[in-house]
C-alpha cells in the first residue's frame, strides 16, 4: 500500500484516502479495490481493507458517515447518521447512512455498484414534511428558491484530534424526525443524553424547547410517540446502559428511581445511580 502513502486524505478522518487527478491513477485504484487492498466507501473516497477489518461494526459505520462528508462538502446529515456526528447515542449499528435529498431524482439508496460490498450504503431522504403543506408545494418550494432545506453546521472530533465540520439537519429537528422512529429504548437513550446536555448548558428543560418544530410531528402516530419518549426521559440518567435499566426497573413495576442520588457517609459524598 506504500503508493497511496502521499494521497490526500478527507479532512474528517486520516484513515479515509481520497483520489484526486494525478498519481496514483483512477485504474491504480480500481485495480487496488479489485485486489483487496483497497475498500471503496463513498465514490472517490477509500480506506485500506486492512484499518476496515480491525474496525468495530459502530467504529464502520461512523467512517461511512465521515466519508459521505468527505465526498460532498453540502451533504446534510439526517436521522441517526445526524445524532452520530453530535455524539448522541446509539444502540444499535443503523443499516444506512442517511442525508437529505435537495431534488427529488436524488431520493433512494445509494446503488451497490458504486461502494464495496459490507460497507453501510447513502440513503437519500427528502426535507421532512410540515403540517399544511404538501409533499409537491415542498418540493416546488425548494426548487424555485422559495425554501431552503433546513441544515446547521456541526464540528467534529477527528480521529488525529483536529475538527471538521459537516452539515446536519438542526437538532430539534433531528430528533423530532428520528426518536419517534425508534424502539422505546433507543428513543430514550438518545432523548437522555440530549437533556443531559441542555441541563450541563443550563437550559430549561420543557417542551419549549421543541415548539418550533412541533409541526413536524407527523402523522399524528408520531407525535403521540414523541410525547411519549419526551414524558419517560430523565437529564440525571449518566449512560445509555442506565437509560435501558431504568427502561427496565419501569417495565418490571418498580418505583421509579431517584438517578444520581448524593448521599453523605462519614463525611464523604457517594452518588449511586438509582
Amino acid at each position: 500500500m506504500t503508493s497511496f502513502e502521499t494521497c490526500p486524505r478527507s479532512h474528517t478522518d486520516s484513515r479515509l484516502i481520497l483520489y484526486s487527478d494525478g498519481v496514483p491513477s483512477s485504474t491504480v485504484f480500481s485495480r487496488a479495490v479489485r485486489r483487496g487492498d483497497l475498500l471503496r466507501v463513498r465514490t472517490g473516497v477509500y480506506v485500506e481493507s486492512g484499518v476496515w477489518g480491525r474496525l468495530p461494526p459502530w467504529e464502520r459505520y461512523r467512517l461511512a458517515v465521515l466519508a459521505d462528508a468527505a465526498s460532498d462538502d453540502d451533504a446534510v446529515m439526517c436521522r441517526e447518521a445526524a445524532l452520530l456526528v453530535r455524539d448522541l447515542p446509539l444502540i444499535s449499528v443503523p443499516p444506512f447512512v442517511c442525508t437529505r435529498a435537495r431534488r427529488r431524482k436524488e431520493v433512494g439508496r445509494q446503488r451497490a455498484t458504486t461502494v464495496t460490498a459490507g460497507v453501510p450504503r447513502t440513503r437519500r431522504i427528502e426535507a421532512a414534511l410540515r403540517r399544511g403543506i404538501t409533499r409537491e408545494e415542498l418540493r416546488t418550494a425548494l426548487h424555485s428558491g422559495g425554501a431552503a432545506l433546513p441544515a446547521e453546521a456541526v464540528h467534529l472530533t477527528c480521529a488525529d484530534g483536529g475538527q471538521a465540520r459537516t452539515w446536519a439537519d438542526p437538532l430539534m429537528l433531528n430528533l423530532i424526525d428520528t426518536v419517534p422512529r425508534m424502539s422505546r429504548d433507543a428513543g430514550v437513550v438518545v432523548l437522555d443524553a440530549a437533556m443531559r446536555r441542555w441541563r450541563q448548558e443550563g437550559q430549561v428543560i420543557d417542551q419549549g424547547l421543541w415548539a418550533e418544530w412541533a409541526d413536524h410531528l407527523r402523522p399524528r402516530r408520531h407525535e403521540a410517540l414523541w410525547r411519549d419518549r419526551w414524558r419517560l426521559a430523565d437529564p440525571g440518567a449518566d449512560s445509555p446502559g442506565e437509560s435501558i435499566s431504568r427502561m427496565r426497573l419501569r417495565a418490571w413495576g418498580f418505583p421509579e428511581p431517584t438517578l444520581q442520588k448524593r448521599f453523605v457517609v462519614d463525611g464523604r459524598e457517594i452518588y449511586v445511580d438509582f
